[in-house]
């Protein structure tokens, strides 16, 4: 008589950091769509103010995505820490 045993774990909180990481992932590739919108908006022998920052907000949002990134899977080292 053969015996099936199936185990399922599951850790806390895992859906919500895959999901608040999948957003964060889908947001910083708009934001670098929204990069290669603005530099190539402008040649570059008629750069002006107005497009640079339009470039450097684009790359500015990026960066706070990574922070928000970075942020999360710190938290995620310290939940395992705990975990394990």
């Amino acid at each position: 008589m053969a015996r099936e045993i199936k185990t399922r774990i599951s850790i806390d909180g895992e859906a919500k950091f895959k999901a608040s990481l999948t957003q964060v992932n889908s947001q910083l590739r708009v934001l670098a769509s929204e990069v290669k919108a603005a530099s190539a908006a402008f040649d570059k022998n008629k750069a002006t103010v107005e497009d640079y920052e339009a470039v450097n907000k684009a790359l500015a949002k990026q960066i706070e995505q990574q922070k928000i990134k970075t942020e999360a899977l710190k938290s995620a080292v310290a939940d395992a820490r705990e975990a394990y």
